[in-house]
């Protein structure tokens, strides 16, 4: 029988924890801490930068998640949807908060701006593989946003990222990642670029500068063309998931 992602419907919101409360893995107890990456590496000096407008692309389809005091990172790719990292959505309890000032996805929050405003997450899917073992290989989740009072679609507010679908990628290759990370004041986006140093059929590692909160947060090429979803770190480097072909048609079949 042909496996299917975990589909969570949620009418009210979705919570999640992070391990320290503030982005990371949270499958340690789940996998081995040989295939868990750290919450956060810094390479060399701190070299992150503040982006002060977030309302431009590629930063307005970025976006700050929060479910019940824990943060994380996701990126609008289409009308209603949002992709993060699969450990984002291990810990969404059984009676997610209605309220959406404890559970809400952001994008191009700044501070306490929204410029957006906030949408209410109603639905997490993650890869098969990370349901049946998780690991740093499969840490890739969709989430489905409700509309706003208005009845707007996130997508409809901000312009979707698009993804460029990688299998192979050279040692080298510029890229940037951006997101929310917890060491700073909360709710600001900071960016970090670098270079791929090494890869795998389904990682890419690089040397961009991350912390706990990053999870979830786009890694996208010099035309802001997304081609993995942030992890953890090791000791040397940063990862992400690759969207390779098998991870982008998951999304599609997502996709709304």
């Amino acid at each position: 029988m042909k496996k299917v992602g975990r589909f969570i419907k949620l009418t009210l919101g979705v919570a999640f924890a992070v391990s320290g409360g503030i982005g990371g893995l949270v499958a340690q107890q789940q996998a081995s801490a040989a295939t868990v990456p750290q919450t956060r590496v810094i390479i060399g000096d701190d070299d992150r930068v503040q982006i002060m407008d977030t309302t431009v692309s590629p930063y307005q389809s970025i976006g700050y998640i929060l479910a019940n005091g824990h943060i994380s990172t996701g990126t609008v790719i289409g009308k209603n949807t949002v992709v993060t990292a699969g450990h984002v959505g291990n810990s969404i309890g059984e009676e997610p908060s209605q309220d959406i000032d404890e559970v809400y996805f952001a994008p191009g929050r700044n501070d306490e701006e929204y410029p957006f405003g906030k949408f209410k997450i109603k639905a997490m899917y993650q890869l098969p593989d990370y349901i049946d073992n998780p690991g740093a290989e499969s840490d890739l989740a969709v989430l489905i946003l409700d509309t706003n009072e208005a009845g707007e679609s996130v997508g409809d507010l901000v312009t979707p990222m698009p993804i460029k679908v990688t299998g192979d990628i050279a040692i080298g290759t510029p890229l940037t990642t951006t997101g929310y990370p917890g060491d700073r004041v909360y709710g600001t986006m900071w960016t970090n670029s670098g270079q791929v140093v090494k890869q795998t059929d389904s990682l890419i590692y690089y040397d961009m500068d991350t912390a706990g909160g990053q999870s979830g947060s786009p890694v996208y090429n010099d035309q802001n063309q997304m081609v993995a979803v942030h992890g953890g770190g090791t000791q040397t480097a940063n990862l992400g998931v690759k969207l390779n072909a098998e991870n982008y048609q998951f999304i599609l079949d997502h996709l709304q």
